[in-house]
């Protein structure tokens, strides 16, 4: 009996520290998300900043960081690329591509 509850895994609570890079991440995304680099058609660092934050943070970690992000754009702060925010911009053409970077 007592293999049993040693071989289980003790779920830890989401310490501060964590919190604080899910935070400064889901900053990070926001501010690549304004930053355009002019080619034919506009490109954002976002992408780059929804990867670096997946490498660097983990699956878990990364992924609440950018549902974070999501979260705050379609609660209507412009964080989206173009300064744009709301549930339009999430129904809009590019709502599919901005919700897949949670996966």
């Amino acid at each position: 009996m007592s293999d049993r509850v040693e071989t289980q895994k003790k779920k830890k609570p989401l310490g501060s520290r964590n919190l604080a890079l899910m935070g400064l991440f889901t900053a990070v995304v926001t501010v690549c998300a304004w930053i355009s680099v002019p080619l034919a058609v506009p490109v954002t660092l976002q992408t780059f900043a929804v990867c670096l934050a997946g490498a660097l943070l983990g699956a878990k970690r990364g992924g609440a960081a950018v549902f974070i992000y999501v979260l705050l754009g379609a609660a209507g702060v412009p964080v989206f690329a173009g300064f744009k925010g709301g549930l339009s911009a999430l129904a809009g053409p590019t709502g599919g591509y901005i919700i897949g970077f949670i996966i």
